[in-house]
């Protein structure tokens, strides 16, 4: 419940990003993975931005990706 109340839920892959995801609040998925991206990312995505392997993503570079993509969803430029 607290997912779908909040603006949007960022996560690498866990159990909380699959609960935030299947209750319809707006989610960033990250899978550094092939395996598990191929095997649990989100297959209906009206609600979900998955990143498949990030190249050279750093804490940084999510951080900007993150800001950039709400001021999107805010609709501010």
């Amino acid at each position: 419940a607290l997912a779908k109340r909040a603006f949007m839920f960022v996560s690498v892959h866990c159990e909380f990003m699959h609960m935030a995801y299947a209750s319809g609040g707006k989610t960033i998925c990250m899978f550094f993975n092939s395996k598990e991206f191929y095997k649990w990312a989100p297959k209906e995505q009206g609600n979900a931005v998955v990143l498949h392997r990030p190249e050279g993503i750093t804490g940084e570079k999510a951080f900007e990706f993150i800001q950039d993509f709400s001021k999107q969803q805010m609709g501010e430029d």
